[in-house]
Formats: C-alpha cells, sequence, structure tokens
C-alpha cells in the first residue's frame, strides 16, 4: 500500500536514516517524476511540514502547511511565498527585504554572509542568524591540474592564493583562515603533528607554472572579490563561472577542463554521512568513481565510529599533501528574518527548515 518498511542493520540505523533526512536522498513518489528525463513533475505530494498549493511561470511558489505534521503549530508560518532573487545581482535579496519584499533572507542567498550581516546593522526590525563556521571555501584541483602541475606547482599556487584571500578577508565579519577540509576540531579534523608536516610543504613551495591556466568558481554566489584577489594573484589566469564542479560535466577532453576550482562546500563538525558521501561525490578528496563507491561502501560497513574516523582522517590527510585541495577560507552562513518572526535554525547547518521560523 503506502506504507514504506525498512529493516535495517546497525550500519542502515547509523547512516540510512539520516541520509534519508538529506534533500540529496529524499524519497519521491515515482509517479511525481518524469520517467524519461528524472524531473520532479508534481511537488505537491509531500510528506514534510509543509506542501506546495500553487506555483506560477514568474518562479513563485506558494507553501501552505501541512496540519497532518508532527512539527505543525500554529506558530509557524501558515502560508509561504517563495520568491525568487536575481541571479545576476547577488544583493538584490537585501533590496527586496528593504523595500518590504520578502520577510526572510535563507543561509543559501546569493548574497555574502558578511553583507547579510552588515546589512542587518541597518534594519532594527530585522533578527539575525548566523552558523558556526561550516562553510569552507577551497581550491580544488581537476583531474587535468593533477596531471599537468606538479605537486610542488600545486602547492606554491594554494600558498599565493591563501595568502591573497587572507590578505584581503582579513577583518571582513565572520571569515577566518583555513587549513583543513574538516575543521581541527572535529570528527574528521587532522592533529597538530599531521598539520605541521603539511604546512611545510607550503612553505618550501617555490614553483609557480609559467604557462597560463584555467580556473572556474562554482556556486560562491557573489565572485567579484573572488575573481579579483585571483587575478592580483595571478593575472594571466583564465577565470570562469559555473554552477557545477568538473566532476559533473562532460568533457570532450581532459583538456577541456579548467585546471583548478574554488567552490564553497559545507564542511562540519559532526560525522555527517550526506556531506561525506556528497564531498566524495563531487570530486574533493580526488578518487575515481569506482574508488568512490567502494570507499564509501566499506565506510559504511565499519560499525565501530572510532575506526571509521581513522579512515576519514586518513582520507583528508591525504588530499592536503598531495594536495587535491587546498582550504582558504571558512565562513558562517547568514539568514536574516524580519520582526516579529523569531529564527531558531541551527548552527551547525546551512539547513533552512521553515518549521523553525515562529512567532512568539
Amino acid at each position: 500500500g503506502n506504507d514504506l518498511i525498512l529493516k535495517t542493520t546497525e550500519a542502515g540505523k547509523t547512516f540510512l536514516l539520516p541520509m534519508l533526512t538529506a534533500i540529496d536522498f529524499a524519497i519521491i513518489p515515482k509517479s511525481s517524476v518524469d520517467p524519461v528525463s528524472l524531473k520532479i513533475t508534481n511537488y505537491t505530494d509531500t510528506s514534510g511540514p509543509f506542501y506546495v498549493s500553487r506555483d506560477s511561470e514568474e518562479g513563485k511558489i506558494e507553501l501552505r502547511a501541512n496540519p497532518n505534521h508532527y512539527h505543525f503549530s500554529n506558530q509557524i508560518p501558515q502560508v509561504i511565498e517563495l520568491v525568487p532573487s536575481s541571479a545576476s545581482n547577488p544583493r538584490s535579496s537585501l533590496d527586496d527585504f528593504k523595500n518590504n519584499r520578502v520577510d526572510l533572507i535563507t543561509t543559501i542567498d546569493l548574497a555574502r554572509a558578511d553583507d547579510v550581516i552588515a546589512f542587518s546593522r541597518t534594519e532594527p526590525n530585522s533578527v539575525l542568524h548566523t552558523t558556526m563556521n561550516v562553510r569552507l571555501f577551497v581550491l580544488g584541483f581537476s583531474e587535468r591540474g593533477m596531471k599537468e602541475l606538479s605537486s610542488n606547482q600545486r602547492f606554491a599556487i594554494g600558498k599565493q592564493l591563501r595568502k591573497a584571500f587572507s590578505k584581503t578577508f582579513s577583518g571582513v565579519n565572520g571569515y577566518e583562515e583555513s587549513n583543513q577540509f574538516f575543521p581541527a576540531f572535529s570528527a574528521g579534523g587532522l592533529d597538530k603533528e599531521k598539520m605541521v608536516a603539511i604546512e611545510n610543504k607550503f612553505e618550501s613551495a617555490t614553483e609557480l607554472p609559467s604557462k597560463p591556466l584555467k580556473m572556474t568558481l562554482v556556486r560562491l554566489g557573489d565572485t567579484s572579490k573572488f575573481v579579483e584577489v585571483v587575478k592580483s594573484s595571478f593575472p594571466q589566469m583564465e577565470v570562469s563561472e559555473a554552477i557545477n564542479r568538473p566532476e559533473f560535466l562532460k568533457y570532450d577532453s581532459v583538456n577541456d577542463m579548467p585546471h583548478m576550482v574554488i567552490s564553497g562546500p559545507d564542511t562540519g563538525f559532526l560525522e555527517d554521512i550526506g556531506l561525506i558521501s556528497y564531498s566524495m561525490n563531487s570530486g574533493y578528496f580526488g578518487l575515481s568513481k569506482d574508488e568512490r563507491k567502494s570507499w564509501l561502501k566499506n565506510y559504511m560497513n565499519i560499525k565501530d565510529k572510532s575506526a571509521r574516523l581513522v579512515l576519514l582522517k586518513s582520507l583528508h590527510e591525504k588530499s592536503l599533501n598531495e594536495p587535491i585541495i587546498v582550504p582558504l577560507l571558512t565562513a558562517p552562513y547568514a539568514a536574516l528574518g524580519r520582526k516579529p518572526w523569531k529564527i531558531g535554525l541551527s548552527q551547525l547547518y546551512a539547513n533552512n527548515q521553515l518549521w523553525l521560523i515562529q512567532k512568539n
């Protein structure tokens, strides 16, 4: 009938159920998906606290509260209108807020967190929410970059960019220099001894490549400041923007790829299988598709958490030591609401569970 019954092992309890709460692994009714394109055709059938009651060609979507859901209450929004912001103007949502066209700017808005924080100080009726520094800005080398650039060259590029980003963002609201993909005191963080060995490689790296290089900026929102920093360090760098990392795109040959990417993935303090699997499949750790599948299967079959974390830290160390990735900065996510709404979102995630935004 309409019941889904899951019988799981211990690994299933540890990983499967948390994965199903992440949008990447959501269960969607077969009847709501086009069997050929796999695009979602019906958004009204939902198990969540809100359902889509109406949408328009202009991109506006109306959500209504689901009274049968366990998160339902009279304090949560009963009707929500989602208003698209301009893709070409990262500050358009701030203008919409100022002019009372929207009451909430989400954590995943195109506006940078520092702009949202600064803007909140000019709006006396606003309520600011910031997470911990769970967003990482990271330089990653593509298959082409790993092939054409030596380890010393990759370290030298990372060293120069890290210094430039640190100088530009020093003192900017929320931004901190970073040298790890997972925070130092998190489940996947590396100890000081391992990091000293890696940092020594940065210090000794001097061999910058002489040939022109290509870089892509992926999903960074307002990229103006990022482009400025990259160009100040590498004037000959060909910089472009994309909505996906090279791992998700098709190229006629490896030579068509950019050599490197700067992107802003979530990182975290907890062992989050949704985050780990997404980072793995996005190519941050440099494994092939078959290697990723094998690694994740092996990881999820290890019942002892401490043994799993040894495996995760080893992968983390390898990606920094080659380097496949060079962390640059961490920053918070920021959301802005309008009084009398109170934002009860988590400080550990960038999620926007709208039922956690409530009136007194």
